[in-house]
């Protein structure tokens, strides 16, 4: 409970005649019009309380109506941004197909490589044994000897062969004619 604190004689008597004065004022309110200035306070104030709620009713539509085209505003972005998504995934599945077909075409280019390196081996190994096995050594044939084997002079030979007329031979570098290969 809460204790009263005690007051000095004094003390209460102020209170006393505050509370009376108080009463008095009332009591000459109501006998006055006190009542119906007490009802005209009381209106005014439910107007001013009615007109502040409807400002507050018209600022909390602003905010609605604000909220509204924000959301509408997120929807439009939401849409926008799957758009894009389904675009990326679209570019992504033809970059994963272009992979593939490059890594399809490198297999081949891999295999290709392969078997051309070893056709080059084998020619590498045909050209060593054919290098490593005896040659039969062409003899060149002197201009005379020719000339007596064909029955004609040497200067006949060289004319021939300059002309065309004598086939199936050649004139090498060392002035010896060569049987054509």
């Amino acid at each position: 409970m809460n204790r009263v604190p005690e007051l000095t004689l004094e003390e209460r008597i102020v209170q006393v005649e505050a509370k009376l004065d108080q009463l008095l004022e009332m009591h000459s309110n109501t006998e006055s019009g006190g009542a119906e200035h007490f009802l005209k306070r009381e209106n005014d104030y439910l107007h001013q309380a009615l007109e502040m709620s409807d400002r507050q009713k018209a600022l909390f539509q602003q905010e609605l109506t604000h909220y509204q085209q924000s959301v509408e505003s997120l929807e439009q972005q939401r849409q926008e941004l799957q758009t894009e998504l389904t675009q990326v995934r679209q570019i992504l599945i033809q970059q994963e197909t272009q992979i593939e077909i490059l890594r399809q075409a490198l297999t081949q280019s891999q295999n290709y490589a392969q078997e051309i390196e070893a056709q080059l081996t084998q020619v590498q190994k045909r050209k060593e044994e054919t290098e490593a096995s005896p040659k039969p050594r062409l003899e060149g044939i002197f201009p005379e000897i020719l000339a007596e084997k064909l029955g004609i002079s040497t200067a006949e030979v060289f004319q021939q062969w300059r002309s065309g007329e004598l086939q199936g031979w050649h004139l090498g570098r060392d002035q010896r004619f060569y049987p054509a290969r």
